[in-house]
């Protein structure tokens, strides 16, 4: 077998993905953010939020309250039969009282019902067990210690985590409602026509006359720039070998070419990419597996996540 054959199989690549650092992505719905006063005291909504890669049909789960002597009361009685796209948003408002720009998906089943300061709100699955709660004030339940009363026109929101699509979105899930949740000054509900960008949809390395081609697509309705590193081992240390970030093409695919790579010579590539939330981070990468090899040029599609 031809050496410089032999060689080029030994080239490993490896990816990053965007990422805030995080291992505490839920695997269900998440409350994800509350507001319970604005320009009135019932202008006021719950976000929910599926971090999952399926799909959740919502007919038959509930939304509640919780107050100080502990008793419950409803906020949706049941809610009708609708679906929660992966990555994607659920907007429940008050049927008079909300005042925001956002299009609601759900209102409260009666405009009687209401949150104030110190509840408790409850999500329960349409089996009847609790999937999520988050306590505010000096609420009597609570997951851990509660999150802060918002005072009107604020709310509290969860913070972000890594999903299990690469992108970071408000999922941070500790039980613990003080640490998971903080004060927004400018609320920002979104709802179900809203949804967070896919994985790498398309990549491969392979060599080209000017040196080693990486090559990968991204959703192209999100803007994510990316930087390039390289090392000669997986442990590193890592060398950055971009000046400028390479930027969205309208059809979000990238490319870049490494002009100093050199046949017959092992590179461990990262990406370090910027989300859609300002992030940055080079905390997982993907692995290549070698598929095709043709006169000397080796092809591959990245693979499985792997934590570092």
């Amino acid at each position: 077998m031809d050496l410089s054959r032999v060689l080029v199989m030994s080239l490993f690549l490896s990816v990053c993905l965007p990422l805030l650092v995080s291992a505490n992505a839920p695997d269900h719905l998440v409350i994800s953010e509350v507001q319970i006063s604005g320009a009135t005291a019932k202008d006021e909504f719950v976000e929910l939020f599926n971090p999952t890669p399926a799909s959740v049909n919502m007919q038959g789960w509930k939304l509640k309250k919780k107050i100080s002597s502990g008793a419950e009361s409803n906020l949706v009685t049941s809610f009708p039969d609708l679906t929660i796209a992966p990555y994607s948003f659920l907007l429940i408002v008050h049927p008079t009282g909300y005042n925001g720009s956002v299009a609601r998906n759900v209102d409260y089943s009666s405009a009687s019902y209401s949150i104030t300061d110190n509840n408790t709100v409850l999500l329960y699955d349409d089996t009847g067990a609790l999937v999520d709660k988050v306590g505010m004030g000096s609420a009597i339940d609570s997951e851990t210690v509660a999150t802060v009363n918002p005072d009107a026109n604020k709310s509290v929101a969860r913070k972000s985590a890594l999903l299990p699509n690469g992108v970071s979105g408000p999922a941070e899930d500790t039980d613990h409602n003080l640490n998971d949740f903080e004060l927004q000054d400018q609320p920002n509900p979104q709802n179900a026509d809203v949804a967070l960008p896919v994985l790498l949809r398309h990549s491969q390395a392979y060599w080209s006359p000017d040196g080693m081609m990486l090559e990968w697509q991204y959703d192209p309705q999100s803007v994510i720039h990316w930087h390039v590193w390289r090392a000669s081992r997986e442990e590193g240390p890592f060398e950055r070998i971009t000046q400028e970030p390479i930027r969205r093409t309208d059809s979000g695919l990238y490319q870049y070419v490494d002009e100093t790579a050199t046949r017959g010579t092992t590179y461990f590539y990262m990406l370090e990419s910027f989300d859609q939330m300002g992030e940055s981070s080079r905390s997982a990468i993907i692995s290549a597996t070698p598929l095709v090899i043709r006169d000397s040029t080796l092809a591959t599609t990245w693979g499985a996540l792997k934590r570092r």
